[in-house]
């Protein structure tokens, strides 16, 4: 009743002079249904012809298509299809197909039938596996025909193979890089890498690049001078994987040598000369010398120089500091040698000294670093602090006014002969007698 009503609304809508189409309606607000499957018995057997011109398509990725030709004659009311991994059998039935027209079905493997070096259970159907279907037709009252079609092979889509030209790259800093050729299998999705420490060792996945058309892949991080061996697979869309490539070898970049023969090489007032073999590498950039102070926590950078350098002046030293000095050589991608054995040394020094006579102080330095400079400074220690007392050309000073029974301090600042000053001396204390 709801229905007819419905139906003239519609009819009203259109118009009293339109023309309506009863059967387009009626479509319209009858939903379809599904045909209903039915319970599917052997006996008795449904007077109906055999299903002709079963064909299957193999090379698919883990399902087999097919087709038939429908049965014409007779009360039809569907297909059951029925798979086996033998052509003898024995044949299980895997799907019910309704309708005398449907004709076509794809075996996915989801059923529970058995399955060749696949999973036991509702799964797929495995890589390179090849199947035996047979199609029966059944009546509307689901009794099969006891005529089958000639049994049909189908094949899956096999396993992709290893890639061919499979490389490993060597002698690059921190890193190795792979290259392959493109798999010809249209399955394939990606590949596999996999590395090991050994070539007889325990390979293990670092790797998953995607797309057929990806073949590079560069393993990065690896530290200097390592040694690895690679593998790589094709693997194809539903996860099958083709067998490993032979493994390929790689060594990293090794590191640069640690300079050697570090030596001081030169002294003079306030400056050391540091000097060095050169090292062998035909790639290398240059070095950084290093020197650490006596008593200092951390080392201080006095140069970077070019691969073509062997001596290093330090104009940066107090007169008569101990000085230790270290190298490292570093290649053009950026690699560091580890450092030198140390150069370790004191700088010059005025070598002041003192002579009491009475109430005056005589002061005395060497003669050497005299000669390296245009004068001295001296200079004492007053309420103000330090004050100069005289400049002189000589290598000595006496100081007529110490004053008996007093305490002096004394230290010596060079002026170098373009009027720079050079580093002051350590401080000598005197104690003038009463």
């Amino acid at each position: 009743m709801r229905r007819a009503v419905a139906i003239s609304a519609v009819a009203l809508s259109l118009g009293c002079a339109a023309a309506f189409d009863v059967e387009l309606a009626r479509d319209y607000f009858t939903p379809e249904r599904a045909a209903e499957v039915p319970v599917l018995s052997e006996a008795p057997p449904a007077r109906i012809a055999a299903v002709e011109g079963l064909r299957t398509l193999s090379g698919e990725l883990r399902l087999i298509p097919l087709r038939w030709d429908p049965v014409l004659a007779g009360d039809v009311g569907g297909y059951a299809v029925e798979r086996a991994i033998g052509a003898e059998g024995p044949f299980q039935r895997i799907a019910v197909v309704m309708g005398r027209f449907e004709t076509a079905y794809t075996d996915r493997g989801t059923d529970l039938g058995a399955k060749q070096n696949a999973r036991e259970s509702a799964g797929d159907l495995g890589d390179g596996n090849t199947y035996h279907y047979r199609v029966r037709p059944f009546d509307s009252r689901g009794h099969l025909g006891a005529q089958v079609s000639p049994p049909q092979p189908g094949t899956t889509a096999p396993r992709p193979a290893a890639p061919a030209g499979f490389r490993a790259y060597s002698q690059l800093p921190r890193e190795v890089a792979l290259s392959w050729e493109p798999s010809a299998d249209p399955t394939v999705a990606g590949y596999v890498v996999t590395r090991s420490p050994s070539a007889n060792g325990s390979f293990r996945s670092v790797a998953r690049p995607e797309g057929r058309f990806t073949t590079t892949w560069v393993d990065r991080e690896l530290g200097d001078l390592r040694v690895f061996y690679y593998r790589v697979a094709a693997r194809n869309a539903a996860g099958g994987a083709s067998d490993p490539t032979a493994a390929a070898r790689a060594v990293t970049k090794p590191e640069p040598l640690p300079p050697i023969n570090v030596h001081i090489s030169e002294r003079a007032l306030g400056r050391n000369v540091v000097a060095w073999e050169r090292n062998v590498e035909a790639d290398l950039a240059g070095y950084r010398v290093f020197r650490r102070r006596e008593g200092a926590a951390r080392d201080e950078l006095v140069a970077e120089v070019s691969a073509e350098t062997f001596r290093v002046s330090d104009d940066a030293v107090g007169a008569g500091e101990r000085i230790l000095y270290t190298l490292l050589a570093f290649d053009r991608d950026g690699l560091e040698s580890e450092r030198s054995d140390a150069a370790e040394g004191q700088s010059v020094d005025y070598g002041l000294r003192a002579e009491i006579e009475g109430s005056s102080v005589t002061l005395r330095w060497d003669e050497a670093v005299q000669r390296e400079l245009a004068a001295v400074r001296v200079l004492r220690d007053g309420f103000f602090g330090d004050g100069e007392v005289a400049r002189v050309t000589a290598a000595s000073f006496v100081d007529r006014d110490a004053g008996a029974g007093s305490t002096q301090r004394y230290r010596l600042v060079g002026v170098r002969p373009d009027g720079g000053e050079a580093p002051a001396s350590a401080v000598l204390e005197v104690t003038v007698p009463d």
